[in-house]
């Protein structure tokens, strides 16, 4: 048995009989052995239907093949009363089988009843109820009102009752007014009460040795 991929993309595969090399039917993946007539199996996605391999369905990933009803679709889609597989509500990642309802929105989408609607600007999650912002995206913060502020320069998070930095990024510090201050050259941790760096930036510089 020989098996090649023609300019078309699909696999052909040969037998040899008393005339010579000849071809399975197109898809199929195994022959009936003695009558050398018959396809027992065919490629993935297809199915056996008189002897011959027919293409799912667009869009569908398992197929009953007794009735030819597409059971499962690719993501990003569903089912319709027609067995068809059509296309998931806008940004919506999964829907309920029974009620065609979606039940999971894309990042940065909420269920607002069946439809998927836009998170408020840099919210990255929302609660369902009562629709106000949880979680904003990252260098920004969530202030008393529910909407995603960006964070002041170089602060990392934010207390959100006080509305002022509580942390800044590597190599800055608070000041007395909440601010970040650039750490002293080869400061890697500066004691923000204090004042004082607590920690230096040690380099070692290795000579090479004469040979």
């Amino acid at each position: 048995m020989k098996k090649r991929r023609n300019a078309k993309n699909v696999n052909l595969i040969y037998y040899l009989d008393e005339s010579g090399c000849k071809s399975y039917p197109a898809h199929c993946m195994e022959m009936n052995l003695e009558s050398r007539t018959e396809c027992t199996k065919c490629e993935k996605y297809y199915y056996l239907d008189n002897n011959r391999c027919l293409s799912y369905p667009p869009n569908c990933i398992i197929l009953n093949e007794t009735t030819k009803e597409c059971e499962k679709c690719f993501v990003s889609y569903l089912p319709d009363n027609n067995n068809n597989c059509i296309p998931n509500p806008a940004h919506c990642l999964e829907v309920d089988p029974d009620s065609k309802n979606c039940t999971q929105c894309e990042d940065y989408y909420y269920l607002d009843g069946p439809i998927c609607k836009k998170n408020p600007e840099h919210c990255k999650k929302i609660d369902l109820i009562p629709q106000i912002c949880q979680e904003c995206d990252l260098s920004y913060y969530l202030e008393e009102v529910f909407e995603c502020e960006p964070l002041p320069e170089y602060c990392y998070s934010m207390n959100t009752t006080t509305n002022k930095c509580e942390r800044c990024i590597n190599y800055y510090y608070l000041d007395d007014d909440n601010n970040c201050i650039s750490n002293p050259e080869h400061c890697l941790i500066m004691n923000s009460t204090s004042g004082d760096c607590t920690h230096v930036i040690i380099i070692i510089i290795q000579k090479e040795k004469n040979v």
